[in-house]
């Protein structure tokens, strides 16, 4: 059973967020904020996989590259479990509580995120292509981050406490599970930093 979510953890998250969609589309009219969410899921279920499978291939072209390390193709699948559990995290809070806007701040600011980093990957990773595995969908969720930004702006919602307790529970919800891709690999940051040395050196 372990093996099998493993290995099919992709799959796993695919079918959480289709449900998890079905119900929601069939519980009444959804706030704004629940809409948003609802179209974050898609939004990376789309890129997961855009970024895994079709074309698919960013952990070896981009992360292996700027970390240095390597994992198994078990581990690549087995990835998606702490991935999968932080999208699905960023969709339920803030749709169950939508009347708090810092949740829904938390998950666009991994849309704002997404978006950067798979610009900078070009170049970082050195792809030598316009484009790195995933960039389609992780633009349409920079853009989605930065109307919701504007438009709670134009709400007043957009206090400075919400803004900053946001990119806070943002960065320490992402490096815990930064931390447990690591750990599943049997790594931490300092084989990272190691990794990264011993490729300098070469």
């Amino acid at each position: 059973m372990i093996k099998f979510i493993r290995w099919n953890a992709l799959e796993l998250y695919t079918a959480i967020s289709i449900i998890f969609l079905m119900i929601a589309g069939i519980t009444g009219s959804p706030s704004f904020t629940q809409k948003i969410v609802l179209l974050y899921t898609v939004l990376f279920v789309f890129h997961e996989w855009e970024e895994g499978r079709y074309p698919g291939g960013f952990i070896d072209k981009v992360v292996s590259k700027v970390t240095g390390l390597h994992a198994s193709e078990e581990l690549h699948r087995a990835s998606r479990i702490p991935t999968g559990i932080l999208l699905l995290t960023f969709s339920l809070t803030p749709y169950l509580f939508d009347n708090q806007p810092v949740f829904l701040l938390v998950a666009m600011n991994l849309c704002i995120f997404e978006g950067i980093v798979h610009i900078l990957a070009i170049r970082v990773a050195n792809l030598g292509v316009p484009y790195s595995p995933g960039m389609i969908t992780a633009e349409l969720e920079l853009i989605l981050g930065i109307y919701v930004y504007v438009r709670f702006a134009n709400l007043n919602v957009l206090s400075a406490a919400n803004v900053l307790l946001g990119i806070a529970l943002f960065i320490a919800c992402f490096i815990c599970m930064q931390r447990s891709l690591l750990a599943m690999m049997g790594k931490g940051y300092g084989d990272i930093l190691r990794a990264r040395k011993a490729h300098h050196t070469k």
